[in-house]
């Protein structure tokens, strides 16, 4: 693998604008080459978190070919795996999705069409999130977040014909009876753009009276989940919004090139295997499982030609590129490039990724898993444990001690067994030896290792909706309750912000491409519903989030507080 010294991002030569397509692979080259120095011991961290989680926890990280491999035991040394942290996440991850932000969607003015748009805003977020079927997304991307830390949120407009068309009529001039399209007359400002008569117009339609007009894309709003294995910035920026580059790396296959390109793109790439160290490891996640002899797999057996496609973000340079550029480089290749697509409400080019991270770290982007405190707690789990299988293969079975010459040869221990030996002067029978007991102390380390997982993850009994041994009254579960949330207010938090940060992205696309209507179930009758368009969303909104940490998030916490109330 090609390595660069590690300089920073502002080594890298800008483009000289959207068109300028060699400068755009040159520093889409160049990011790829200066991450292979820091981004090896947060990929390898990051998938370890992954293994983990699956079960694979006997296992040791190889320099010599950068990949995991199981730990060089003695075949009979037991390796139990008793998942408690797989636990811990799946207890967060559903805390994660069960919670709703408490957004307020304000009027960003008194202005009239302000408060109109932000009467219409709730409605029309909760259209978005069905169409991008975020309920589906939002496990996903706690499971990215609680595992590696980050997780992050793609956000646009599919205008392709995959997501439905809708039929738009054409219009036939009253004066040249020439047929013209909507978009042409509306250009005009109501003219005929053949003959720029204002006589008026008709539908168009065939002499057997069928409609004439097109089929245009009807499309929708879409929402990818990423990881931080696919994601490249300035890790020391300290916040997204100040790297002066995103860019995601991902593997795709010929038929995707060809449904989203066309048969000539596919046919114009230098086709690879897309095998670099990244992309293994992305790769690697589709084929390992818990009961994995080689820890990571990957699809070997695969022979479909794949390409390395890489989406890249610029931040918008005053001179070259006063609204940004967006690349799609693929097999030497430019597929796509163009200013950014979407825009505010005041016409400012945005980056329309959502970046949630778990605990923020001061002084970069990334943030910390928690899973990378308790590993260490969940190896010296399994290795007790192993400790106490091997002490009852060795220790704990029970032994016959048998004096030479009682003349017993076998016994199998059934019940019912007869025993036959020769009663010999001075000679004790045979007789069975208790096993030894496990040592106590082992015991009690385990509890006490549970403990300490549940301290730094930040998980109490109470909020798993358990109660604690010895507490009975409703004032001290409400307490601990509140503790529990405290633990995890950061996570929450940032939650609530980062989908907060995903409303208003959405809201702004919707504001920009919306053109067909979308309708709204209000629940009163079969046929009571409103329609939405882009012309709800004209004015300014002010989104905000109100968390309410004295509310009670658990059942045991509501109950205290109803209980406390009567």
């Amino acid at each position: 693998m090609e390595v660069l010294s590690n300089r920073g991002p502002h080594t890298l030569q800008y483009p000289g604008g959207p068109d300028d397509h060699d400068g755009i692979k040159e520093y889409v080259d160049g990011v790829v080459r200066q991450s292979q120095v820091y981004r090896i011991d947060i990929e390898r961290g990051a998938i370890r978190n992954v293994l983990f989680y699956l079960g694979l926890q006997w296992i040791r990280f190889d320099a010599s070919v950068r990949t995991w491999r199981p730990l060089a035991l003695k075949r009979k040394t037991p390796r139990p795996v008793t998942n408690k942290l797989a636990a811990l996440v799946n207890h967060l991850c559903s805390q994660l999705v069960q919670f709703k932000p408490p957004l307020t969607i304000g009027p960003g003015s008194q202005d009239a069409d302000d408060i109109a748009a932000a009467t219409a805003g709730d409605k029309i977020r909760e259209i978005i999130e069905q169409e991008t079927n975020i309920r589906r997304l939002k496990p996903l991307a706690a499971k990215w977040l609680s595992t590696t830390g980050s997780t992050f949120l793609i956000n646009g407009y599919d205008n392709s014909l995959e997501t439905g068309t809708v039929f738009v009529p054409f219009d036939r001039c009253r004066a040249c009876m020439k047929v013209v399209e909507p978009s042409a007359i509306e250009q005009t400002g109501g003219a005929c753009p053949e003959c720029g008569a204002q006589v008026g117009f008709d539908i168009a339609a065939t002499d057997a009276g069928e409609p004439i007009g097109e089929h245009y894309p009807r499309g929708k709003h879409v929402t990818e989940v990423k990881s931080l294995l696919e994601c490249y910035f300035d890790y020391e920026a300290g916040f997204l919004d100040y790297s002066p580059y995103f860019l995601i790396s991902e593997s795709r296959s010929r038929d995707w090139i060809e449904r989203t390109y066309g048969e000539k793109a596919a046919t114009d790439l230098e086709w690879d295997d897309a095998k670099d160290l990244h992309a293994f490891y992305v790769e690697s996640l589709a084929y390992t499982t818990g009961h994995s002899s080689r820890v990571i797999n990957t699809g070997g057996s695969r022979t479909d030609p794949r390409v390395r496609i890489r989406r890249v973000w610029l931040r918008p340079d005053d001179r070259r590129a006063p609204n940004g550029i967006y690349a799609v480089v693929g097999g030497g290749k430019i597929l796509e490039s163009g200013e950014w697509k979407y825009h505010d409400e005041t016409g400012k080019p945005f980056l329309p990724v959502v970046h949630i991270p778990f605990d923020q770290v001061p002084g970069r982007i990334l943030g910390k898993s928690r899973i990378d405190d308790i590993i260490p707690k969940q190896e010296q789990r399994n290795r007790i444990e192993s400790i106490l299988e091997l002490h009852s293969r060795r220790m704990a079975n029970s032994v016959w001690l048998l004096p030479h010459g009682v003349g017993v040869s076998r016994i199998s221990g059934e019940q019912g067994q007869f025993i036959r030996y020769n009663a010999l002067a001075g000679v004790p029978p045979p007789q069975r030896v208790s096993g030894d007991h496990p040592p106590p102390y082992l015991i009690d380390w385990l509890a006490r290792i549970d403990t300490e997982m549940d301290d730094i993850f930040g998980t109490q009994e109470v909020s798993r909706g358990e109660v604690p041994k010895g507490v009975s009254a409703y004032a001290a579960l409400q307490l601990l309750d509140e503790r529990a949330r405290q633990a995890q207010s950061g996570v929450f938090e940032n939650w609530a912000l980062g989908f907060s940060e995903w409303t208003r992205q959405h809201l702004d696309i919707w504001r920009e491409y919306a053109d067909e209507e979308r309708t709204y179930q209000t629940g009163v009758g079969q046929w009571a519903i409103q329609k939405f368009n882009k012309a709800h969303l004209q004015g300014g909104v002010d989104i905000d989030v109100e968390m309410g940490q004295n509310i009670p998030h658990t059942i045991i916490g509501r109950r205290a507080a109803v209980d406390q109330a009567v």
